[in-house]
């Protein structure tokens, strides 16, 4: 059944079909919150979101491509674009966009502006982090504008300002900030108190170096 809906005011979208500029709720397997002049498709178990207004309430393992998420809770699913305001986030994968505020529990972003939260763990592959709070995790590179790094990972990238409380910074570009304790392996601007440990061609030199001796 397809379903082509126009200014559906206060209705229920749950049987299956592309819904047009709806307002109204949404009830598809897990999936259930309040929407604002959205356009998305219903089929199989999954919502595919293409554009509209998420006021509140569970989005589960579909794909959103662009629009504005005010409030709620997603649960594994593919973001692709649009704007982050609040919420709590469960994975699965955030390709590009712009979080403004909220909980991340855990998943991988890929790209995209952080503007302030709590992230609690994840993988963070590229993009700029402006403010907030890193619980733990692996960075791999991006940008560091500001904000509080409280354990994990850094593998590359450019820390601008902050501080960082703990954890293992591998390579990158140190500028400035507060470094309280942890591993530096390697990089530019090493913080005076960083603790030096080798990396993994020095580890590989001392290796070779013991067998000699």
């Amino acid at each position: 059944m397809k379903i082509l809906c126009v200014k559906c005011d206060a209705e229920v979208a749950n049987q299956t079909g592309k819904y047009e500029n709806f307002t109204g709720e949404i009830d598809w397997f897990g999936t259930r919150g309040k929407v604002k002049n959205a356009a998305f498709h219903l089929r199989g178990t999954s919502v595919r979101w293409y554009d509209g207004t998420w006021i509140d309430g569970n989005f589960l393992k579909g794909i959103w491509e662009k629009g504005i998420w005010e409030n709620g809770t997603w649960i594994d699913g593919k973001w692709e674009g649009g704007t982050w305001k609040n919420g709590d986030w469960f994975g699965k994968e955030w390709k590009n966009g712009t979080w403004q505020n909220g909980t991340w529990q855990r998943g991988t972003w890929q790209n995209g502006t952080w503007n302030d939260g709590y992230w609690k763990n994840g993988t963070w592959l590229n993009g700029t982090w402006k403010n907030g709070t890193w619980n733990t995790g692996y960075w791999n590179k991006g940008i560091w504008e500001n904000g509080v790094w409280t354990k994990g990972y850094w593998f590359d990238g450019i820390w601008k300002n902050g501080t960082w409380k703990n954890g293992t910074w591998e390579d990158g570009t140190w500028k400035g900030g507060t470094w309280i304790k942890g591993e530096w392996e390697d990089g530019v601007g090493k913080p005076e108190n960083a603790k030096k440990v080798p990396n993994q061609k020095e580890q590989m030199e001392l290796l070779l170096k013991s067998h000699r001796s």
